[in-house]
């Protein structure tokens, strides 16, 4: 689902940002484009990605990709909407170092008339990881470790149904067990008309028990090593999440931004190992 305009951001943006100004110039490095940035936008932003299934991709890099941040559609006899820049360059901001990417895909194509856009953000190290992992799919594409996130996910949005499916359900940090399921039910159901009969392993969210990081599985599955530890180390992010929430954030949502910013910090990286241990000792 992205795309990417390659912003490149004015050093200390940030801080000023999380400092409570009303609102900050972001700038290309040519000096040209001016886009304001609000910090009710940071700190609506990142409230979504911290409430949401994008919390594991930016804490921990357990999911290597999220989407449900925010999305728009807009008629394709005009322009897109500022709004789109406004937000890639929130995302820019929050997203502010090498180990993380957000950005904005403008979908090529049309629905009704309709042009839609989604934002999503990218944890750098863990989606070198599913590619390394999985380099006979990605290498077909094009796609290598190497390849900036921005690209791989426009090739992949590119790629042709199945294998959109596919690449797609590795970067959303899906168990390769039920990325296999559904693609492979996803190909029975276009051959015969008849649906695969199907269970569905949640991972909750603060916004949501079920329904944001979920994937599908064999009807009567029996929960793996794969899904206990993906739940496990979900539910540790989670309880820590909830802790600061509580502490840092106004109901208004106010604050959220600023407890990114401190979090991502704090990260060391070490949390990336956990799918690449599970797949290695088989399941």
């Amino acid at each position: 689902m992205l795309h990417s305009t390659g912003f490149h951001l004015v050093a200390g943006l940030l801080a000023v940002l999380l400092c409570g100004c009303a609102d900050v110039a972001h700038r290309k490095a040519d000096g040209i484009a001016v886009v304001p940035i609000h910090t009710a936008r940071a700190d609506s932003l990142a409230l979504k990605i911290l409430d949401g299934e994008a919390l594991y991709t930016m804490v921990g890099g357990l999911k290597p990709m999220s989407t449900g941040i925010w999305s728009t559609k807009f008629s394709d006899q005009g322009a897109p909407p500022r709004e789109i820049e406004e937000v890639r360059a929130a995302l820019a901001l929050l997203c502010r170092d090498s180990r993380w990417h957000g950005d904005v895909l403008v979908f090529k194509e049309q629905h009704g008339g309709e042009i839609f856009a989604e934002a999503y953000v990218i944890h750098r190290a863990a989606l070198r990881g599913i590619i390394s992992r999985r380099l006979s799919f990605f290498s077909l594409a094009g796609i290598s470790p190497g390849t900036p996130p921005d690209e791989v996910v426009r090739t992949i949005e590119a790629l042709p149904p199945a294998q959109r499916l596919r690449g797609y359900g590795y970067l959303f940090g899906y168990p390769c067990y039920a990325v296999d399921f559904f693609c492979d039910a996803a190909q029975s159901e276009r051959r015969t008309g008849i649906r695969v009969e199907r269970d569905f392993v949640q991972v909750p969210t603060y916004s949501a028990p079920g329904g944001r990081f979920v994937w599908a599985v064999p009807k009567g599955h029996v929960l793996n090593r794969e899904d206990q530890l993906i739940r496990r180390r979900a539910a540790e992010i989670l309880n820590e999440y909830q802790q600061r929430r509580e502490a840092q954030v106004a109901l208004d949502g106010t604050g959220a931004a600023a407890l990114l910013k401190s979090w991502l910090d704090e990260q060391a990286g070490s949390s990336i190992e956990l799918l690449v241990n599970v797949e290695s000792s088989g399941r």
